[in-house]
């Protein structure tokens, strides 16, 4: 009995950090998907990727990956 009540509140201390990942995860997604928008096509050809794609994956929101 004690093991499940152990197990219990090693999962619930988890769960804050796992928010937190979450939410650094996202803002990550923000930050990169927000540079992406703001290259030239000059230097999207350079690193090939597609100025249409880079402007559909710009255009993603952060919470999907």
């Amino acid at each position: 009995m004690s093991s499940l009540i152990h197990k219990r509140s090693a999962h619930a201390a988890m769960r804050p950090l796992a928010v937190l990942n979450v939410l650094r995860e996202w803002a990550q997604r923000r930050r990169g998907r927000a540079a992406l928008a703001q290259l030239d096509p000059r230097l999207l050809r350079d690193i090939g990727v597609d100025a249409n794609h880079a402007a559909r994956e710009a255009a993603r929101p952060f919470w999907i990956e």
